[in-house]
């Protein structure tokens, strides 16, 4: 008995051969294009995964909304490799001497920081305090009052009325 082969099913292997076949040389072809753009782009990329961007007359300058944009395999790879640089070079980097004067200067301007925030701690805690305790009397009297107020409307409603002819 002869088997029926499907022609459909030698073309859909086909089709999927030459898929396969095309993905494999585009690898083939972006591999290269992909290391010469980054190669090309690297001190620009570089820059900016430091947070920096160039303004309209070619500058570099602080780049306030970098990070907004997703990250990328490049990106994380220079990330990384960025900071083990940045974290040796700060080693390097002699840290200034604290005077007896200076640190006087920062221990009142921490005293008054702190001060500052106490209060303003304080503040926002009476604040909600006193807004709780408020809504706890309205809570307490409303209800009196509606009652108060209803007992007085049924009294109204239920005295006779006096009728003269």
């Amino acid at each position: 008995m002869k088997e029926n082969i499907n022609p459909v099913d030698d073309l859909i292997g086909d089709i999927a051969n030459a898929a396969n076949e095309w993905v494999e040389r585009q690898k083939v072809l972006l591999v290269p294009e992909i290391t010469g753009r980054l190669n090309k782009a690297r001190d620009e990329i570089l820059m900016k995964l430091l947070g920096f961007d160039k303004d309209y007359g070619g500058s570099w300058k602080v780049d306030h909304c970098n990070g907004r944009n997703g990250q990328s395999i490049a990106g994380d790879f220079l990330k990384v490799t960025q900071q083990a640089a940045v974290e040796d070079w700060l080693k390097q980097v002699p840290l200034p001497v604290l005077t007896d004067e200076l640190q006087e200067v920062l221990r009142a301007d921490i005293q008054k920081q702190y001060e500052y925030t106490l209060r303003h701690y304080a503040s926002e805690y009476a604040r909600a305090k006193a807004k709780k305790d408020l809504e706890a009397l309205v809570a307490e009297i409303v209800p009196s009052k509606q009652i108060e107020n209803f007992l007085k409307l049924r009294e109204l409603i239920e005295q006779p009325t006096t009728e003269t002819n």
